[in-house]
């Protein structure tokens, strides 16, 4: 199971994509900017599942991601599996957390904060509760990403 998760968090963080996998729901966004292989998005309003954790990079995204992948697993209230999306989006920044879209991590600090976006049709008032206390639903505003 670690090897798969290692695994998982390589693919996931690596790039803004969903990676050819037709099954894993991509948030919305509209393309603003494109030049070869980049692009600017507009990402919708998103409701993420957000961890913290105090530890190097390495250390604190494969722990991060591991708290996130067991809440989407059904590790929450409702014991329901929720549905993986895409892309990923990693930033490292110092001071106030500004999130952008799907899968993320940004530092404070030393701190690193990940977050899962949920599938759309999830809002607060519906998304399962998690059973990990470190875990805490939030949502995000429409925020613009470089992928």
């Amino acid at each position: 199971m670690k090897i798969l998760m290692s695994i998982l968090n390589t693919l996931f963080l690596s790039a803004c994509s969903v990676f050819g996998i037709p099954s894993v729901e991509e948030a919305g966004y509209d393309v603003l900017k494109e030049q070869d292989t980049i692009q600017i998005r507009q990402y919708k309003p998103l409701l993420t599942a957000q961890t913290e954790v105090d530890a190097s990079y390495d250390k604190a995204s494969s722990k991060a991601f591991q708290r996130l992948f067991y809440y989407i697993s059904g590790n929450n209230k409702a014991q329901q599996n929720i549905a993986m999306t895409a892309p990923v989006i990693q930033e490292k920044q110092a001071g106030e957390i500004a999130m952008t879209a799907p899968v993320f991590q940004e530092k404070s600090g030393k701190t690193w904060f990940m977050s899962f976006v949920l599938p759309a049709d999830y809002t607060l008032a519906i998304a399962p509760v998690p059973l990990d206390s470190t875990i805490v639903l939030k949502a995000v505003p429409s925020k613009k990403a470089l992928c």
